[in-house]
């Protein structure tokens, strides 16, 4: 998972040395803005994970009164390549081999995101990680049956949610991804996305 990944680095400097690696782009989406050029990105070893599907989200949203910024999210699907499983197995078992072979795994959906920097601005981080939240749900309902294998997945896919949060670990935004809910009642959206965030600024800015 990258976040500002810039397009020109990553088509014409990543992407060839990782080919070389088996890794293969799922999705890069640049954001909205049209003076910007970095966006998010998703990469994949193409010899392990099989791609099933894919989708961008803009967290710009037309007359929002907060969800105004040109921050992107990408998510992707994947569902492990049996015959690369079975040439790892450290066993020489006919048995184990049949057995992992019949195995049904999860499907594992990875989803990453680059929230707004401004620290004062925990408003909108929360805003953009709910929309994230609401994305992946709506993604998960719409692969649930475009699995490629011949057996029907019956697992709950493994979700994985990366990204570059902007926010200290204490926050309401990294309390609000590990419960899946938050109270904000009567907290100054200043401080939403954590001391830490500022500390970091105020370094950087002492250090010139």
């Amino acid at each position: 998972c990258l976040q500002e990944a810039q397009e020109k680095h990553l088509y014409e400097d990543l992407l060839p040395t990782l080919k070389e690696n088996q890794y293969k782009l799922a999705i890069f989406q640049k954001r909205t803005s049209d003076n910007k050029h970095d966006g998010c990105a998703i990469l994949y070893k193409s010899n392990v994970l099989k791609l099933i599907r894919t989708k961008g989200l803009e967290l710009y949203v037309q007359d929002h009164p907060i969800l105004d910024r040109d921050n992107v999210a990408v998510i992707s699907r994947f569902q492990f390549i049996n015959d690369n499983k079975n040439k790892c197995s450290n066993s020489g078992s006919t048995n184990t081999e049949k057995t992992a072979s019949n195995t049904i795994e999860s499907d594992i959906i990875v989803a990453t995101i680059h929230v707004v920097f401004n620290p004062k601005r925990g408003d909108v981080k929360m805003e953009q990680s709910h929309l994230l939240c609401e994305f992946i749900s709506e993604f998960v309902n719409e692969t649930r049956n475009s699995t490629s294998s011949t057996t029907p997945t019956i697992l709950k896919p493994a979700l994985f949610i990366c990204g570059d949060f902007n926010s200290g670990e204490n926050s309401a935004i990294y309390k609000f991804f590990r419960t899946g809910n938050v109270d904000l009642t009567g907290v100054d959206h200043r401080k939403i996305s954590g001391k830490n965030a500022m500390y970091m600024i105020n370094n950087i800015q002492k250090s010139n």
